[in-house]
């Protein structure tokens, strides 16, 4: 096949990313409500508990965006509508700011305030932030926004806040954020790789928003649709969704080497997908690279050996790995192994909610998915084991398994990305339907049955974007069904 791009101008899509237009941004419909929400109550003088947000995810998930467009909704303008206080937003990409660190981000908080607010404030403020412009004085700048701040909404948006070493943050807590977060009218958004930033004062760290509520997600079915309409794409949803990891930057990437392979041509099926394989294999190849660099070398066996598992403990890698020569180690070596992965990475993270290791989504999905293209084989049997490994678990705790059948579920779904046979993924629905039938007793079932009713706040978009439309029509039937009966 004549490539259209060599490795190198792959490797180049895959690291750059595209630049920012506000026509482009597709939805992040959650994660603009959070901060409108905490807008809404500063402008009408509520207490806010947690005014300093931390949206965090990998590298290319769209963070940058959201931060830029969020500034631009928020900048402050004459003709804003708001009845109440008007907002102005501030913005500082925190890798572009020079030495002395808090000095440089001073100067350009204060010329963005100086830009937006001149002609609406009074001499005096001008001074004091022409001062803080000039100098980079930090006690005139948190002057004027405490002041401007009974008037106004002041939102502070600070990206890529992985770039920050550990004293200069501690410098930028104590000087700039918690003299502002005390005052309670001033909203922090942060963005940056990491799920628990070392937050260092206490009055800081009281006032962050729960990291499960502003990890950055993955795109789901319907937001990589409207990417797809947004860029004029023009390629058919259902063959593209699976290989783009649900990353808005992924989709960008691939569909431009997608469509200039097809020359513009307007229709495509599944043969011209998989005659295509010979491309997109060097694509998530070089993005599983890109994203799994900083993980030490002797860790990728048991990240790929965890992959396919959306949240895994010992037990689970002990199940999953596959030791050289049918060696077996100690618990104490794998736990030391998820550790690691927990404290080197920022791509693995133990979750309270789930009370267990969680790898991030982009990160799992690209990497299933340059197994699927690189070796088939490997991916179905790594699948096949996790449904074996959760059917053991359902028979030993069959009252309360259900969390179990929905792994079960979304394993088959992702075979089902291999073959295409629906008999097999429908038989494999039909077990797990008698099983819950036989054994989950009411308040279990239901806890299943929100899982695919998009209805319910629980909804899991990962498992019903993988299911083919009939058999999510067919799988929901089944389950209301059931449910009848049970309540009977």
């Amino acid at each position: 096949m004549d490539m259209a791009f060599t490795p190198d101008q792959i490797v180049n899509l895959v690291e750059n990313s595209r630049p920012y237009d506000k026509s482009s941004f597709v939805d992040r419909f959650r994660e603009l409500e959070i901060v409108q929400g905490k807008v809404k109550q500063i402008q009408d003088e509520e207490g806010i508990l947690d005014p300093l947000v931390n949206f965090w995810g990998v590298s290319k998930l769209g963070k940058t965006w959201l931060l830029r467009f969020l500034y631009d909704r928020y900048h402050y303008s004459a003709n804003s509508s708001f009845s109440n206080k008007p907002t102005f937003a501030l913005f500082a990409s925190l890798t572009e700011i020079t030495a002395p660190f808090l000095t440089s981000l001073v100067i350009n908080l204060a010329a963005d305030t100086l830009a937006q607010l001149s002609t609406t404030i009074s001499t005096e403020l001008r001074q004091h932030l022409s001062s803080a412009q000039q100098t980079g004085d930090v006690d005139e700048l948190v002057h004027v926004l405490q002041k401007v701040s009974t008037k106004f909404v002041p939102i502070i948006l600070l990206d890529d806040a992985e770039a920050v070493s550990q004293e200069r943050w501690l410098e930028l807590e104590q000087h700039l954020l918690e003299p502002l977060l005390l005052s309670g009218r001033v909203l922090f958004v942060v963005a940056g790789r990491r799920p628990r930033p070392q937050w260092h004062r206490f009055e800081v760290r009281r006032r962050v928003m729960e990291t499960k509520e502003t990890h950055l997600g993955i795109f789901p079915k319907s937001s990589v649709e409207k990417l797809l309409r947004n860029r004029h794409y023009n390629i058919p949803l259902d063959l593209f969704f699976p290989y783009t990891a649900g990353s808005p930057h992924l989709v960008d990437v691939l569909g431009q080497l997608l469509i200039h392979q097809r020359r513009h041509k307007k229709l495509a099926d599944q043969i011209w997908l998989q005659q295509q394989n010979e491309l997109l294999r060097p694509v998530l190849v070089a993005y599983q690279q890109y994203l799994l660099k900083e993980v030490p070398a002797d860790l990728h066996n048991f990240l790929q050996a965890v992959a396919p598992l959306r949240s895994y403990r010992l037990e689970a890698l002990r199940f999953m790995i596959e030791e050289p020569n049918g060696a077996v180690a100690s618990d104490g070596h794998y736990m030391r192994k998820l550790r690691e992965l927990d404290q080197k990475t920022t791509i693995v993270w133990w979750s309270r909610e789930h009370k267990a290791y969680i790898t991030d989504d982009i990160v799992r999905r690209v990497v299933n998915y340059k197994q699927l293209l690189v070796d088939r084989a490997a991916y179905e049997r790594q699948h096949q084991r996790a449904i074996d490994m959760y059917w053991r678990w359902a028979r030993k705790y069959s009252e309360t398994s259900e969390d179990f059948l929905i792994e079960i579920w979304f394993h088959a779904a992702c075979l089902y990305q291999f073959h295409h046979d629906s008999h097999k993924l429908q038989e494999e629905i039909e077990n797990t339907l008698g099983f819950a039938r036989e054994f989950l007793q009411l308040d279990r079932f239901i806890i299943l049955k929100q899982q695919i009713d998009n209805k319910q706040r629980q909804f899991d978009y990962e498992l019903c974007d993988l299911l083919p439309e009939s058999t999510y029509r067919y799988l929901t039937k089944e389950l209301e069904h059931i449910q009848n009966k049970k309540e009977k």
